[in-house]
């Protein structure tokens, strides 16, 4: 006889594996770069700070691929800056 448990299992339950499928899915729709120079600059201007973040980084990074992008997304909001201005030399 076996010994007695509070814990059992009933046959024919499935049991969950062990990632969560929907978590996976969320996480890879948030990655960043799948978000386009549009995207980023519609998200700063509602004032959405995790796009400005992400903005920032894409400013930040080293990777040709991303200077490219930096610079766009750096012109495309420059007429929303108001009275600022962009001072220095681009394409560096």
């Amino acid at each position: 006889m076996p010994p007695k448990s509070a814990l059992s299992v009933s046959v024919g339950v499935p049991q969950p594996g062990p990632v969560n499928k929907e978590a996976v899915k969320r996480l890879r729709k948030a990655k960043m770069g799948t978000q386009s120079n549009a995207q980023l600059l519609e998200g700063i201007r509602a004032g959405d700070i995790s796009m400005l973040g992400r903005a920032i980084t894409l400013i930040e990074s080293s990777l040709p691929g991303h200077q490219e992008q930096a610079q766009e997304l750096i012109a495309a909001s420059l007429p929303f800056s108001g009275r600022a201005f962009r001072l220095g030399i681009t394409g560096v």
